[in-house]
């Protein structure tokens, strides 16, 4: 199974409103926002009403246009400016992969997030140290499993975009 990168966008059956974005694995972007809206805590408060008031049998997900990492934003803003989606907060395409934050902004969202649930139901572990036991279990559950072509191919894609926002 590859995954796919590109331009999506989420479509209201009823009225036509959409919501545009990209993302380097768009089937998995497309569980990540069904899982948010589903337990109502997507990020657009436009979106996240029309999904509660229409069903999620009267939005469909479909790709745009596949294309490399290196121009997804480009082409996310190409469709935003020439769609105008609704649904969308920011008029601007953007990307965090690269981000750099500093340490203290890091201490403030871990202690934010410390015992919260994230937006796919998981409790979070930011900011809690694993104990040598548990790491222990962890390195040998690892032990000899070997990393799929696909897990490799999206890594490199990762690392070669913070290597490229690092040299920025």
């Amino acid at each position: 199974m590859n995954s796919i990168s590109g331009v999506y966008e989420i479509r209201n059956v009823i009225n036509g409103k959409r919501y545009i974005g990209s993302s380097i694995d768009i089937k998995k972007r497309k569980r990540e926002h069904l899982c948010l809206l589903r337990n109502k805590k997507h990020h657009s408060p436009h979106l996240q009403n029309s999904f509660c008031k229409y069903g999620k049998e009267n939005f469909i997900f479909c790709v745009l246009e596949e294309c490399p990492v290196s121009i997804l934003i480009q082409r996310e803003q190409h469709y935003i400016d020439t769609l105008h989606p609704e649904y969308n907060i920011a008029p601007y395409a953007k990307n965090k992969l690269g981000t750099k934050r500093t340490q203290e902004s890091k201490d403030r969202m871990s202690k934010i997030m410390l015992g919260k649930k994230n937006g796919l139901g998981n409790k979070s572990r930011t900011g809690q140290k694993r104990s040598v036991e548990e790491r222990a279990k962890t390195s040998l559950a690892l032990k000899g499993k070997k990393k799929s072509e696909e897990w490799i191919r999206k890594m490199k894609i990762i690392w070669t975009a913070k290597k490229n926002a690092h040299r920025k």
